[in-house]
């Protein structure tokens, strides 16, 4: 990533452990996926398969649902099989994180939240 000019830090022992990685403040985040995505290749990690990837895609839908449902109404829609609340501005406000890690364990167990 560094190669490619992103200035990133090395990764912390959750962010190898759960395979995430967040894109640093103020950078362009589509542009961190693209080179990520690059690197990720380059170094040999396997994409999820297609029944991976829709088994996600069901899983978070129904996690969103879960944080609305909690009083987070205006919980914006999520892309298909990601959960990003990076940009979302009641993610800080008490009882977020709560509500999102006790709807990742219903919904989507083998999920890990990465702290922001």
């Amino acid at each position: 990533m560094r190669d490619a000019g992103l200035d990133v830090e090395d990764p912390d022992d959750e962010s190898v452990r759960t395979g995430t990685y967040p894109a640093p403040d103020g950078g362009d985040g589509q542009a961190f996926t693209r080179q990520a995505q690059e690197c990720s290749e380059q170094v040999g990690v396997e994409r999820a398969d297609a029944a991976q990837q829709q088994q996600w895609e069901r899983q978070y839908a129904k996690v969103a649902d879960c944080i609305r449902d909690r009083g987070f109404d205006d919980l914006p829609e999520q892309q298909p099989g990601v959960l990003d609340f990076n940009d979302y501005p009641r993610a800080d406000e008490p009882g977020f994180a709560d509500a999102a890690s006790a709807c990742l364990a219903e919904f989507a167990p083998d999920t890990q939240a990465v702290d922001r």
